[in-house]
């Protein structure tokens, strides 16, 4: 994991997936750790962004950069070597 924002509230913290590791499976893995819980015990990957197009947004020659979404209380990106979680900021506004 690493902080690579100027402030510390804005916190990202990185996950290398490994080389067989599916994007889908790195957001479930990235969280429940955030989270200290078992991944089981999180919200459903499923009611937020289709998981197995997420996977496939990163196969072939049309592959994107990368793929943001909000999930479980944080701003995920995910790219394809790696997924990156942001807190949601309490007070925005």
């Amino acid at each position: 994991m690493s902080d690579t924002d100027r402030s510390p509230s804005a916190a990202a913290h990185e996950y290398q997936l490994a080389p067989d590791e599916s994007p889908s499976r790195g957001v479930w893995s990235v969280v429940a750790v955030l989270e200290d819980c078992p991944p089981p015990e999180l919200p459903s990957l499923a009611e937020t962004i289709d998981p197995e197009a997420l996977d496939a947004a990163f196969i072939g020659t049309t592959a994107t950069d990368h793929v943001s979404f909000e999930y479980a209380g944080y701003t995920i990106t995910v790219t394809s070597d790696a997924v990156r979680a942001r807190a949601l900021e309490c007070d925005a506004g």
